[in-house]
């Protein structure tokens, strides 16, 4: 039997990795008051100025295991970038990412460029914890990030990405259907406004479980927070409830709840291997399995459900990245590939000349674009559903 204590520094060891259950990879920013007085990246992030990013398309780098062609998806202000399995370089895939259910750990959102063609994205994300009776709090909130320019040929001038998605083995973008768009587009000043406010004030970031001691404790129950944007979000729920508080625009189908959670980390043939690492392991036995912690009797449990304000019908449990990129409202974005570039004279690497945009490159850049080897197998460039198997780890 484990002695109480022991059973108590479990679970807060639990709530610890829970707390980034649906999106915890990334890095911070800094924002101030003042405005920028020359436009680079890190004046357009250090002092929040989306107001200076033009509505341009971005040429974005996607990969797919299952897609054995490089693709690049011509992404839209507003498209979702979904971010999955995490590869060498990086926190292992199979560390503590099957913690995360789904092929998708993290959201990031396309926000625009500026007028050196480089392109920002925005994230929600967890930088630590640290437990202070009574609770656990979570260090984390907003950020805008630079994604570099089209193709990923191009890092910022500093010389140095600001954040780079290259160890995510799954890079894929999805674009909200035309008549959800619309709307958002044509709300588009008051959620930009609203971002930029949010990133002035560092909007935190809220774990998704109720980390209040008596709660834990005493009841032995994990309740799942879904309260809007009243007490900060996480990397998903931000822009559901965003774009629904400022557009009007509901996305359905995004959310997964308590008995489906619990399902995952009790049967799922991934979830039930989902542990916390022995060396964050208070009882120090080497790795323990969620589904352990479980078994001493605790339960995830639903709070109240989420009641959409465009329709009032309502959905009940947490949004998380992978049920959000199979919503129905989402649909696959414009791609073209290695061979479609190479045909109109588009190509990456060490470029030629540039025109509006379009990077055109010498013959010595052919095999190699961005860092990837270019398989030219042409098929198709549609990624696995969400309910797929993770991709494995390179």
């Amino acid at each position: 039997m484990i002695p109480p204590l022991c059973k108590i520094m479990s679970t807060l060891a639990f709530v610890f990795l829970l707390g980034a259950l649906f999106c915890s990879h990334g890095c911070s920013s800094d924002s101030a008051d003042k405005s920028p007085t020359v436009i680079t990246p890190e004046s357009i992030i250090t002092f929040s100025r989306l107001d200076l990013l033009n509505d341009a398309p971005y040429y974005f780098p996607a990969t797919d295991p299952n897609v054995p062609v490089q693709t690049f998806q011509l992404l839209k202000k507003w498209d979702f970038i979904f971010l999955g399995g995490l590869g060498n370089g990086a926190i292992r895939r199979g560390f503590t990412g099957l913690l995360i259910p789904g092929r998708y750990d993290h959201v990031l959102v396309y926000l625009g460029k500026d007028v050196h063609g480089n392109a920002y994205a925005a994230e929600l994300n967890v930088d630590s914890f640290k437990v202070k009776a009574p609770s656990i709090f979570v260090d984390g909130g907003i950020r805008l990030l630079c994604l570099g320019t089209d193709y990923g040929t191009n890092v910022h001038p500093s010389g140095a990405h600001l954040f780079s998605t290259d160890n995510y083995q799954i890079r894929w973008a999805k674009t909200l259907k035309t008549q959800f768009r619309e709307k958002l587009t044509n709300n588009d000043q008051q959620v930009t406004t609203q971002i930029m406010a949010d990133l002035t004030a560092k909007f935190p970031y809220q774990l998704e479980f109720n980390s209040n001691f008596i709660t834990m404790f005493i009841l032995q129950k994990l309740v799942l927070v879904d309260d809007g944007q009243r007490n900060g979000a996480g990397c998903a729920d931000y822009w559901t409830n965003l774009f629904e508080e400022k557009a009007q625009v509901c996305i359905k189908g995004a959310r997964m709840n308590a008995v489906e959670i619990t399902d995952y980390f009790t049967n799922d043939p991934e979830g039930k291997n989902a542990a916390i690492p022995s060396e964050l392991n208070p009882l120090g036995t080497g790795n323990i399995l969620i589904r352990d912690f479980l078994n001493l009797g605790f339960t995830i449990t639903d709070s109240q459900p989420h009641h959409f304000s465009c329709d009032y019908s309502s959905e009940q449990g947490v949004v998380t990245p992978s049920r959000l990129f199979a919503s129905e409202q989402f649909e696959d974005t414009a791609t073209t590939n290695f061979a479609e570039i190479v045909g109109t004279g588009k190509l990456l690497g060490q470029s030629k000349t540039t025109v509006s945009g379009s990077v055109y490159a010498t013959s010595a850049t052919l095999p190699k674009i961005a860092g990837y080897i270019i398989r030219l197998e042409l098929s198709g460039t549609k990624p696995a559903q969400a309910t797929g198997t993770k991709a494995s780890e390179s």
